[in-house]
């Protein structure tokens, strides 16, 4: 039997109070986890951001770019869902699907169905 393996991370809150540096030891760590472990899918459950983000230099943009990319190679699918209107605001999250082809964005609540995929039979 086929076990699906699933990371689920949330409330990273890219730029709160500057604390990038404490974020990227953090996603080193996933990325890291990831490297020596198989996962099928990588969920990121809401609060990418503490405030509103505008993509310029400096915004904490890029570092979410950066881990969203090394992560996306290291999963079958990676699925993100837009915190409360406090910290991602609307639009923030819907754009990053683009980041690569199995990385899933959605700005509303979504209801997740996993299916592993049949198992070839041996003889």
């Amino acid at each position: 039997m086929k076990t699906l393996r699933i990371l689920c991370t949330g409330d990273w809150h890219v730029d709160a109070d500057n604390r990038n540096q404490k974020l990227k030891h953090s996603l080193d760590q996933i990325v890291d986890y990831l490297t020596n472990n198989k996962i099928d899918y990588f969920i990121h459950s809401g609060d990418m951001y503490d405030t509103p983000r505008m993509f310029k230099e400096g915004s904490g943009i890029e570092l979410v770019f950066e881990y969203l990319r090394k992560i996306s190679k290291l999963v079958k699918y990676m699925v993100i869902t837009r915190g409360n209107a406090f910290h991602d605001a609307a639009s923030s999250i819907s754009l990053l699907h683009k980041i690569e082809l199995n990385v899933l964005a959605f700005e509303n609540p979504v209801i997740l169905g996993f299916f592993k995929e049949k198992e070839e039979e041996t003889n």
